[in-house]
Parts: structure tokens; sequence; C-alpha cells
């Protein structure tokens, strides 16, 4: 039986606060309602609301008639595909040799 404690409780296999919902047997949902201690429990309901909406923009519908079906002229050949995948990625570049600093750089001493 599904409950809904109405104030904090602890029992065999369960520890609820108020408000929280839990399953017992059906002899101990009894006497728990029985007691106050807990409610039989009610699903929430839920509501929703719709709403049609149909486009009353004169531009919506005639934007339908000037499109046409064009048949693909390629559909008809036939693609060899290569037997071998083409990798991806490009053979890594080696970095570019670096020229030493010109510049002269004071001495520690």
């Amino acid at each position: 039986m599904k409950l809904t404690a109405r104030i904090r409780q602890t029992g065999p296999g369960y520890r609820v606060d108020a408000g929280e919902t839990f399953e017992v047997g059906e002899r101990e949902g009894n006497y728990l309602i029985g007691r106050g201690l807990a409610t039989a429990y009610v699903p929430p309901t839920v509501n929703y609301r719709t709403k049609v909406v149909t486009p009353d923009a004169p531009e919506v519908g005639a934007a339908a008639g000037r499109f046409r079906f064009v048949r693909d002229a390629d559909l008809d050949k036939k693609v060899e595909l290569p037997r071998t995948r083409p990798s991806l990625l490009s053979a890594p570049t080696p970095p570019e040799e670096r020229t030493g600093d010109s510049r002269r750089r004071p001495s520690g001493d």
C-alpha cells in the first residue's frame, strides 16, 4: 500500500519525513491511516492545455505553389568509390627550422 506521511516516521524498512510517499504492507498501512500518521497516496493530477495555431499570413500558403520537384541528373550515374579509405588527416609537416636570435643579450657578469 502506498502512503503519504503526515509526520516524520520510522518503521521496519522505512524512514520518511512529512509529505514523503512510501510503501508498506496492507495491515501496517491501515494501522498508520487509522492513527492519523499517514494518508492514502493520491497521485498528482496533471492538466494539459493545448492551443491550435493556424497561420493567418497569406505568404505562407502562397510560397507552397512556387516550389516544384526537379530531378537530379546525377542520380542515374554510377559512381566508383575507392577501395581504400583516404586518410582524413594529412601527413605531419616537420617543424620549421629555427634561426638563432640575432639580438645580443647582456652577459650575466
